[in-house]
């Protein structure tokens, strides 16, 4: 029927532009990283004489986590302090931080103990009693999942101006060699996927913020948000939206040049498909276009099958021919971003990286359909109810 064929001939077109997006992406994403990503900030320390609060939320004692927390010892930035923010006396993190704040008497450290039991969102109401103690203007949010290199506070601070709103950094996994598949996996989405889409989005200025690390002015908060931080705390996703309603009060939101490592042990494959299911529906109920009707053909082996069969429904070209041309280049493609983001060879074995790829992609499509359903998530044990305007529910 005529209909029909205009659909699929729509249909193709659309495979073939889809595929010519993503090849526009992987060099301009590609020709940012060697110009912007990881490049030092500037050396004029006229640019850095305000002070710093780093808010460092803790709970429970991760993989990593001393090495992380010793990493704030090499911060190369005069003026700041550390607080490391625990919800609960009998946390047995405290005696981590106890023991960094014992170590390093140069660094102006405490402990800021309890939390807002009125907010939902975990992260905010751990920080918030580190929020109310700061003594400086200027907020670093920072993960315990984060190991800091020394000229990563000075990234965030130098692209801090007048008129910006929050200053976020790319996420990237360690440049350790992964000693489990898991971890490998994560390392390649990281790596190459998302680094794509996170850059990407922030050359076309649409929000796609990680409060891995990320920094705000107080004052910016106290005076454009009700509470201060504690309005982000109704939803699930608050780095998300921190950086949406930064837009909405018309300041800007900048990326750092300097990008985020997170340093979190292993992770098995069934911790990985967990991960990335929960980031998945999550976004389902963020951005609900884009992850219904972009993501789930743009990624990997999805958006080869698609590209193979519009170009065989247009040109009569072999499907397997051009899908395994599509495999064979996307894997060069990747191995190339993940070598010039490290700025090194990935310290895995060609045959291993093979691997952890073929593995991630042809899990993405699970990931994809195992965040369908019910809108209930589930995060450290306990399960949550998701709704369309980003704020959630506790169920249990």
């Amino acid at each position: 029927m005529w209909f029909v064929d205009i659909i699929l001939n729509l249909l193709a077109l659309y495979g073939i532009g889809l595929w010519l997006s993503l090849l526009l992406v992987n060099v301009t994403t590609l020709i940012y990283i060697l110009l912007r990503v990881d490049k030092d900030p500037p050396q004029n320390w006229n640019l850095y004489q305000e002070g710093v609060s780093i808010l460092k939320p803790l709970c429970g004692i991760d993989p990593c986590l001393e090495d992380n927390l010793s990493s704030l010892s090499v911060i190369n930035y005069p003026k700041f302090e550390v607080i490391f923010c625990v919800e609960k006396q009998t946390d047995e993190v405290l005696t981590v931080a106890h023991n960094f704040i014992n170590s390093h008497p140069e660094i102006d450290a405490k402990i800021a103990m309890g939390s807002d039991v009125s907010i939902i969102n975990g992260k905010v109401r751990n920080l918030m009693n580190g929020y109310h103690k700061m003594k400086y203007d200027l907020m670093w949010i920072c993960d315990a999942r984060m190991r800091i290199t020394p000229n990563h506070l000075r990234s965030l601070v130098c692209e801090m101006t007048d008129n910006t709103g929050m200053v976020h950094a790319m996420p990237i996994a360690s440049r350790e060699n992964p000693k489990t598949i898991g971890r490998l996996m994560e390392k390649i989405y990281f790596g190459t996927y998302f680094a794509r889409v996170y850059i990407g989005s922030h050359l076309l200025n649409v929000v796609c913020s990680v409060g891995m690390s990320c920094m705000l002015r107080k004052s910016y908060l106290e005076e454009h948000f009700p509470g201060g931080m504690k309005f982000f705390g109704k939803y699930m996703a608050e780095d998300h939206y921190m950086g949406k309603h930064v837009q909405k009060t018309g300041h800007s939101l900048k990326m750092a040049s300097i990008a985020a490592v997170q340093h979190s042990g292993d992770l098995s494959i069934s911790e990985y498909c967990l991960r990335m299911t929960r980031w998945n529906k999550l976004r389902l109920y963020t951005i609900p276009v884009l992850a219904t009707l972009v993501e789930p053909v743009s990624d990997g082996f999805v958006a080869g099958l698609f590209s193979s069969w519009a170009l065989h429904h247009l040109l009569n070209a072999s499907v397997g021919n051009v899908f395994l041309w599509h495999t064979l280049s996307w894997f060069l493609l990747d191995y190339i971003f993940l070598t010039v983001l490290e700025k090194q060879f990935p310290r895995v074995p060609l045959h291993k990286m093979l691997i952890g790829w073929i593995l991630r992609h042809l899990l993405t499509p699970y990931h994809f359909l195992c965040s369908l359903g019910r809108p209930v998530l589930v995060w450290r044990s306990r399960k949550y109810r998701l709704h369309f305007d980003g704020t959630y529910t506790q169920l249990d």
